[in-house]
C-alpha cells in the first residue's frame, strides 16, 4: 500500500522458508486486499536453525533479500524506527550496506539495492499512515506479528506488546488470551526502556519508541512505569 501510494508498481512475494508460523502468515495474506502479485517460493528451513525462543529465524532477512533481489530494482525490508542497529545484524545499516555491495558485485548490471522506507517510522506511526490512507482497522487486525506458530495473538512474545502498543495508540482494541502489557516479554521489554532512561542511551531501543510505549501504558491507567 505505501509503495503503490508513492507511485511505484511494486510486486509483493511472500517466501516459504518452513518458518513455525508459516501457516498463520499464508491466512493472512489470503484474507488481505493485498493490490499487488505474491509470488510463493518453497524453501526448507532446518529446525535446529531456529531459536526456539520466539520462534526467530536467525538471518532471514538476508534470505528473503537475496531472493527478492531477483524481482525487481528495490527490495524493501520493513524494519522500522528503533529496530536498525547492530543488536539485531540482519536489521543494521551494516548489513543494507554490506548486502548491497554483494549485490553490485553478484548481480552486476541487474544488481537490486536493499532499502529501509519505514526506517523513520514506528509501528504506532505505521498503524497510523494506514488509518489515514484508507486501511480499516478490521483489515490491519488481520494481519500478523506474532511468534506463536499456532496462536493468532498469543500475548506473551514482546511482538504482541510492540503491536498492542502500536494499536491501542490508534484506538484498536484486540483480544488476547492475556494481556500483552503484563507479559514476561513486555517486562522484560519495559526494564530495557528504564535502563535506556536511567543511562540516556538510546541506541538500541530509539526515545520516541519508549515514549509511545509510555503513551500506550497511560491511556489503560498504567502511570509511572517509564
Amino acid at each position: 500500500h505505501y509503495a503503490v501510494h508513492l507511485g511505484e508498481d511494486p510486486t509483493a512475494i511472500y517466501f516459504d522458508i518452513n518458518s513455525p508460523y508459516r501457516e498463520k502468515e499464508i491466512a493472512a495474506i489470503e484474507s488481505l486486499e493485498i493490490p499487488v502479485a505474491i509470488k510463493k517460493v518453497d524453501l526448507i528451513m532446518p529446525e535446529d536453525r531456529i531459536t526456539p525462543t520466539e520462534q526467530i529465524i536467525r538471518g532471514r532477512n538476508f534470505i528473503l533479500a537475496a531472493l527478492g533481489a531477483y524481482f525487481g530494482n528495490e527490495v524493501w525490508l520493513g524494519a522500522l524506527y528503533g529496530e536498525i542497529h547492530n543488536h539485531m545484524p540482519d536489521k543494521s545499516n551494516k548489513f543494507k550496506d554490506d548486502f548491497n555491495a554483494i549485490a553490485e558485485y553478484v548481480y552486476h548490471a541487474y544488481a537490486a539495492r536493499l532499502v529501509y522506507p519505514f526506517e523513520h517510522m514506528t509501528k504506532t506511526e505505521v498503524v497510523s499512515w494506514a488509518l489515514e490512507n484508507g486501511i480499516t482497522p478490521e483489515r490491519l487486525m488481520r494481519t500478523n506479528t506474532c511468534y506463536d506458530p499456532v496462536e493468532q495473538r498469543c500475548g506473551r512474545c514482546s511482538t504482541c506488546f510492540k503491536r498492542w502498543t502500536a494499536m491501542i495508540n490508534n484506538g484498536i482494541e484486540e483480544e488476547y488470551p492475556i494481556e500483552p502489557h503484563e507479559s514476561e516479554a513486555a517486562q522484560s521489554l519495559l526494564s530495557a526502556y528504564q535502563s535506556a532512561i536511567g543511562e540516556n542511551d538510546f541506541s538500541h531501543y530509539g526515545k520516541k519508541r519508549i515514549e509511545e510505549t509510555k503513551t500506550a501504558l497511560g491511556k489503560i491507567g498504567i502511570k509511572g512505569v517509564l
